[in-house]
């Protein structure tokens, strides 16, 4: 699967393969099960979407999942949502190259690149064969990725865990905002707002704590959103 130009996508972050070692495997299960199995919105589809950094690219990232884990987390998805990730630097889309020709049992839908202008060269790196969503945190990082890659999806956002609704108001107009946000507020009031055809908020899969910037199942945020959703 490929990312449809005309469609409109919510991306749920789940967080990062490995930041706790393997042990986060059961939580993203139950929590991407859930996405898949109570998704009713006839106007936007859904994905889930990982992160993926080696301790290289990011100092607290925790060992690399390892192969025979993420094979059973992606066959584990099928039937229940699409799946993909993002990529914070060579290693890992080495790495990610790797999965994609031995592990995965489908194409990814696209490989994201996190809102870091030194990130977006990776984008030349990327084989054709993938979507490439790109973030921005800047006017000018959003323009030139229109401008030098305008074959990529974009998504404009604010760099602040919690940002707050009127940081995102002040900094983006509507036009750009509607082509896509990249959500690190504390509710979902952009969503509502703007309705983006591609809007990412950050999922915590972990049952035990609640980031102030992301929905969980614990205080049923998540549920909420999802029902929502029109």
């Amino acid at each position: 699967m490929q990312l449809n130009k005309n469609t409109r996508y919510i991306i749920f972050d789940l967080g990062h393969l490995g930041y706790s070692g393997t042990g986060d495997i059961n939580g993203f299960a139950h929590t991407y099960r859930y996405i898949g199995k109570n998704w009713q919105s006839k106007h936007y589809s859904p994905v889930v979407k990982y992160q993926y950094f080696t301790p290289k690219e990011v100092d607290y990232a925790g060992p690399p999942i390892s192969y025979s884990d993420m094979k059973q987390l992606f066959e584990d998805t099928i039937g229940h949502v699409t799946t993909t990730l993002s990529v914070f630097g060579s290693d890992s889309l080495e790495r990610l190259q790797f999965f994609s020709d031995e592990v995965f049992l489908y194409d990814l839908p696209f490989i994201k690149i996190a809102a870091r202008s030194s990130l977006y060269h990776l984008i030349d790196e990327i084989p054709r064969k993938y979507e490439v969503v790109a973030s921005a945190e800047r006017k000018s990082d959003f323009n030139y990725l229109g401008m030098h890659y305008p074959g990529i999806r974009r998504m404009c956002t604010v760099r602040d865990y919690p940002a707050a609704v009127e940081e995102y108001t002040e900094r983006w107009d509507l036009e750009t905002m509607v082509e896509g946000i990249s959500d690190h507020t504390e509710n979902t009031e952009l969503f509502d707002l703007i309705r983006p055809n591609l809007y990412e908020k950050h999922v915590d899969s972990r049952l035990l704590e609640k980031r102030p910037y992301a929905l969980s199942m614990i205080d049923d945020s998540l549920q909420r959103f999802i029902k929502e959703i029109p």
